[in-house]
Parts: C-alpha cells; structure tokens; sequence
C-alpha cells in the first residue's frame, strides 16, 4: 500500500496518547454494554419464552454485584439464548423469525432500539492513517463506499490509506436479487470485486475520470504466518497521476481479501481480515484506524475490531449509517446483539488478561 503524502489533515486529533488511558476507555465501553438494561430486560423476555431455566435467572442475580461474574454470565446467556446461526456457513438473509413469538420478536426489537443498533454513527472529525469500509452483499458494499466517500469529499475526516476489506464469498442471492442499479454485479466473482467496482462507481457519479483497476491475485507464500494458508486478493483502483483524482484521495485504493486457515471457516473471519490489513498497511502502534459498515451490525464489528486492533496498538473509530430497514428480522437484531455480547466479553478477557500485545 503506498501512502498519499499530499493531504491535508485536520489539526482535531482525539486519540490517547495514552494507551493505558485508552485500554480503560475499552473496558468501559465493553462493560457499559454488557451491565445494559436492555439486555436484563432481553433475558427476562428470553426466560418467559422458555429459552432460559429460572436457575440460570437465580444464578445472574446471585452474581450481579461481582464485577468479574456477572458480565461474563450476561455475555454468555445472550449469547446461548440467540446464536442460531448454529452452522457458520450460514448467511444473514437465511436466517427466520418463524419459531419465534411475536412478544418475543418485539422483545428483541426494543433491546435494539435501546442499545442505538439502528442509529447511526456519524464518522468523527478525525485523521486517520487508514479508512476502511467492510464488505457485505451488493448493495450494503456500495452504501458504506458511498457513506466513508461522501464524508472524505465533504472533509468530515482524512485518511492516508483507503481500503476495502472483502472475502472470497462468491456472489450470493441477496447480491443478484438486488442488482438491478448495479451491473457490476455481472463482473464480480467475490465480495471484494464489489468493493472496487463499488470504488470506481462512485468516483466516475461525482465527475472524476474513471480509474484503473487492476484485479491481481497474489500468492501468500512470504507470509510466515501458521494461521494463514490460502491466498488472498489484491485489487487496487488508482490513477495515474494527481490530476484526475479527488484531493483526499490516496494514490491508490487497496481492496482485498485475507488469506485464511480452511480447518475452521469457509472463508477469512474478520479478525483474520484485519490483522491481514495492518500487516499489509504496516500500522503501528498509536495508529489510528477508521472502519465503515452499517446498522445493526456496528456493535459487534466494533468490540471485535478495537479487540484485534489493540493488539497492535492501533486505535479504532468504527461508524457507518442508520438502519430502520422493516425487513431485517428480529433473528437478525437478535443474532447482532449475541455477537455484541460475545465481542464485548473477549474484549473485556483481552484487556484483564493482558492477552494483547501491550503493557497493561
């Protein structure tokens, strides 16, 4: 990735100089989460519905004034009473809300609500040494391009590197079925192919020469890595010189998919992805990152992410925007909020355990 030295960024720069001043706000944050009303409140829904034994209900109140305990136990109902997503080759659009009652729908709708999973989270007025945007299906890839764009254009935030981090997902229904406004969708094998065709459409809509786009595959082999063991993509969308492309934008944007290891996943996870892109990017720690993607998804992506960023000492702004879609389902919602639990829970292990690679 080659850095674009001719930006001009703001003079804001809310990061910690401090990490152990961050490590607390993490804690924080993880914690606040987890000791939330909505998620009491969820639980309780959960026992009425007969996914929760009134001992495990007894055993959270006995815990509940154990700083160690009661998180930890929160975390782990929410997510034992909403993980269906049993089989990881499961997608989100498979996922129904028939076996569920409808109180127990709205129930999982109002904890959303309540915990801003529908909000959204406007991008900060920050420089960034990378901004990323988070792959998806057709048309969320080109919503969070236009979103991380739009904000670059207007000067809300800077960046040195822009980069879009895909999977070696094959084109799914959801990606045909909502093609329409993107024929791309016919040029694109992978989720990371969207991402820079979703790159190039919206800088050709707002006036900008159409650029290059060099769709290379590259071999793994000079990474020594014991988790890594397939190849990856690498994809750029570039101009040939600073004329023809906007003044915020880096010489060339990166998309790419993370190799990944074949025994657990049918494709790289996204911690896998991101530890892949700092590599790549060669961050280091005091380094901040921003990553764009939408709701609901923003709770979970962002505990894991400020999880595997820490472990290099990159600090991380995750945003993206609102989502008062009626048709994502409350198997949905409720799926975000385990993974949020969960994420949250890791981050708070990382963080006590001192797992990450840095002095507590």
């Amino acid at each position: 990735m080659t850095a674009s030295e001719h930006l001009t960024l703001h003079d804001t720069d809310t990061r910690y100089h401090d990490m152990s001043e961050y490590r607390e706000h993490l804690r924080d944050e993880a914690e606040t989460f987890l000791y939330s009303p909505a998620l009491q409140k969820l639980l309780a829904a959960s026992e009425a519905e007969g996914r929760i034994s009134q001992e495990e209900m007894a055993e959270l109140a006995n815990v509940q004034g154990n700083p160690d305990e009661y998180p930890s136990l929160v975390a782990s109902l929410v997510h034992k009473v909403m993980n269906w997503r049993h089989d990881p080759k499961m997608e989100r659009h498979q996922l129904k809300d028939d076996d569920l009652s409808d109180e127990y729908r709205e129930a999982i709708r109002q904890a959303a609500g309540e915990l801003m999973m529908t909000d959204e989270v406007p991008i900060p007025h920050e420089n960034y040494e990378i901004a990323a945007v988070l792959g998806a299906t057709v048309a969320p890839v080109a919503n969070r391009t236009n979103y991380l764009y739009d904000a670059l254009e207007r000067g809300d935030c800077r960046a040195k590197f822009l980069v879009g981090l895909g999977a070696e997902r094959p084109m799914m229904p959801p990606d045909l079925r909502n093609a329409g406004p993107y024929a791309y969708v016919e040029l694109s094998e992978v989720e990371t192919d969207l991402l820079t065709y979703a790159s190039r459409r919206w800088l050709v809509e707002h006036g900008y020469d159409i650029p290059t786009i060099d769709k290379g595959s590259l071999s793994n082999s000079w990474l020594n890595d014991r988790n890594y063991g397939s190849q990856y993509r690498y994809q750029t969308v570039s101009y040939e010189d600073d004329q023809h492309r906007p003044d915020w934008a880096p010489d060339t944007i990166v998309n790419l998919s993370a190799p990944y290891n074949h025994a657990h996943h049918p494709r790289a996870n996204t911690g896998e992805t991101i530890d892949f892109m700092i590599k790549l990017a060669e961050l280091k720690e005091g380094d901040k990152a921003l990553f764009v993607s939408h709701q609901p998804y923003l709770l979970g992506q962002k505990f894991e992410i400020e999880r595997i960023c820490l472990e290099h000492g990159v600090q991380v702004d995750v945003a993206g925007y609102e989502s008062n879609n009626a048709k994502v389902t409350a198997t949905v919602l409720g799926g975000e909020i385990a993974k949020a639990a969960q994420k949250a829970q890791q981050l708070r292990e990382a963080l006590t355990q001192g797992s990450v690679g840095l002095a507590a």
